[in-house]
């Protein structure tokens, strides 16, 4: 019974695992491609040794029309295809950038600031060496264009961030408020505890009376006792609630009834 139950949770794991797979292959890769004119003012082997210095390309290749392809390959496929990359081609127009939106990316406009990011970094080495001047008001645009997505990206982790805060502000409220419920709670039981710890020593201070009576003192709780028990006196009880030794009471009980205060029937 318990091999048949392994089994079919097997079998619904193995079930959601396809259909999550399934799903996965249903979202196609994206690739997005812009182009950035300019002038190539070194050769290719030059530009390929500026650019390696920016360690951040993984390879080089031909480009199409005999110009530079710099990939920045992120991840690939079981067969080491290129699968999340970054392509900057220079040819004799220009810059010529392709790179791929997979649909791991969980948030495609930041995944098109980090290529505008790589962009910018690339260019500013290049034109400051002298070996590529971009076109400024296609660079410009781009600014533009990455400053219109660090907007979208900032409203919607603000959205996330407002979210996370008025959450927290409400738990800091709730928690308050069980704070103060919980030191009320304390001074209440410390209340208690005072008054119990009162009660306790008085209860102390009267045992201890009672402990240290005098004879005089003693012979006013024989006869109270007497009183209050119509004329029976228990010697063992009394004896106890008193602290005192059978002995003492059996002096006083002879001393009152030498002196005519009580008598014995």
């Amino acid at each position: 019974m318990v091999l048949i139950d392994a089994l079919g949770i097997f079998r619904k794991k193995e079930t959601a695992r396809k259909n999550g797979e399934k799903q996965q292959a249903e979202r196609k890769r994206e690739m997005q491609r812009l182009s950035v004119d300019g002038k190539l003012k070194c050769t290719l082997a030059e530009l390929r040794g500026k650019l390696n210095r920016l360690s951040i390309f993984t390879a080089f290749s031909e480009g199409e029309g005999g110009g530079l392809k710099a990939s920045l390959v992120e991840s690939t496929d079981r067969n080491k295809n290129p699968y999340l990359f970054m392509d900057f081609t220079f040819g004799k127009k220009g810059l010529d950038i392709g790179y791929s939106i997979t649909p791991e990316v969980k948030n495609p406009s930041k995944r098109s600031l980090e290529v505008a990011r790589t962009t910018f970094i690339m260019l500013a080495l290049l034109e400051s060496e002298g070996a590529f001047i971009p076109e400024k008001g296609q660079v410009y645009r781009m600014v533009v264009e990455s400053l219109k997505l660090c907007d979208d990206f900032l409203d919607s982790d603000g959205m996330k961030l407002k979210y996370d805060f008025d959450r927290l502000l409400s738990e800091s409220a709730l928690m308050k408020t069980e704070l103060a419920e919980l030191r009320r709670e304390r001074e209440s039981l410390n209340y208690h505890s005072l008054e119990v710890e009162k009660k306790n020593q008085a209860l102390l201070e009267r045992v201890k009376q009672l402990e240290t009576l005098t004879n005089k003192e003693l012979d006013e709780e024989i006869l109270r006792w007497v009183e209050e028990h119509r004329g029976a006196l228990d010697e063992a009880k009394f004896c106890s609630s008193f602290k005192i030794k059978r002995a003492r009471l059996e002096e006083r009980l002879d001393s009152l009834s030498k002196a005519a205060v009580i008598r014995f029937v």
